[in-house]
């Protein structure tokens, strides 16, 4: 299923398989801010011009608190 995925959301009811580009798990704040974990694509706010980067990204308050990205970069905030 891997090697003919094009990207887009598939959804095998089949199988009880699910691919997507992005998964979250985590829980919005009482100020609209996002705290939790996401895996996936993810680009940068205000870098318009780079590719997201696949890895994963902790969120505190909509603040980036970790990463880990497909380049091998880690960021503990």
């Amino acid at each position: 299923m891997l090697n003919s995925w094009d990207g887009s959301l598939t959804i095998d009811e089949n199988t009880g398989t699910i691919l997507s580009t992005m998964l979250g798990a985590g829980k919005k704040n009482d100020d609209n801010t996002f705290s939790g974990v996401l895996i996936g694509d993810l680009k940068a706010s205000g870098q318009q011009d780079t590719a997201p980067l696949t890895g994963i990204y902790g969120f505190r308050h909509g603040a980036k608190a970790f990463s880990l990205d497909e380049n091998g970069d880690v960021y503990i905030g």
